[in-house]
């Protein structure tokens, strides 16, 4: 049987020596000039080739580096790392009817982001649909990209997944199932088995920034 499709977009679990992730993030920014689309948490960023960071004057955070949401598959360009989340809005209106705002970055708008920009770091993300044929020929030891869907506005949550069929020079490895419980019991025969898979970054611009084949 099929796995339940649970669309998280790229989820951080771990890092690659097997310790457990400790919510390690660094600051980011998306500019209010940058038009390339709304951001979720579980998306993939790419530096912003635009605007490099926030102002000197900035009152909340200057000079911290802006990032552009990735919303498109990226075959062999570079990426930064996923959205962990975003600052509240007003960042810096500590008035008592200050709004919290959305939980997630609308196009054209300036906001503060957490991402987790550590290419060490392996995160669990869905595919799409089933690379699984046999023990054999599967998506193990292979390189991916994203199949993208713009997240939900009420939660705020990616609607990210991995590429059914990704080949050649792709910006992640997928290293293996995720071991879970409900990740399980499927075939090669169903065509939307929606596995659960382990990744790395593949193609950090903070790395070598290099691509490898996968299987």
């Amino acid at each position: 049987m099929a796995n339940v499709s649970r669309i998280f977009g790229f989820r951080p679990s771990r890092y690659r020596n097997s310790s457990e992730y400790n919510g390690a993030v660094n600051l980011y920014a998306f500019a209010a000039a940058d038009s390339t689309g709304p951001a979720f948490k579980g998306d993939m960023v790419i530096a912003d080739a635009s605007n490099n960071s926030t102002g000197l004057s900035d009152p909340y955070a200057p000079g911290i580096p802006c990032v552009s949401p990735v919303v498109a598959a990226i075959t062999t360009g570079v990426f930064r790392g996923v959205i962990a989340g975003f600052v509240p809005q007003p960042e810096y209106n500590m008035t008592v009817t200050a709004s919290l705002g959305t939980m997630y970055r609308l196009d054209d708008t300036a906001r503060y982001t957490w991402v987790v920009d550590d290419y060490d770091v392996v995160f669990e993300v869905q595919q799409i649909l089933n690379s699984w044929t046999t023990a054999a020929a599967n998506a193990v030891n292979s390189s991916a990209d994203l199949d993208y869907t713009a997240g939900s506005t009420i939660t705020g949550i990616s609607g990210v997944q991995l590429a059914a069929s990704s080949t050649g020079e792709l910006p992640w490895r997928v290293l293996r199932y995720t071991q879970r419980v409900d990740n399980f019991n499927f075939t090669a025969a169903d065509t939307n088995a929606f596995a659960k898979l382990d990744v790395m970054i593949q193609n950090s611009d903070l790395a070598q920034a290099s691509l490898g084949v996968g299987a």
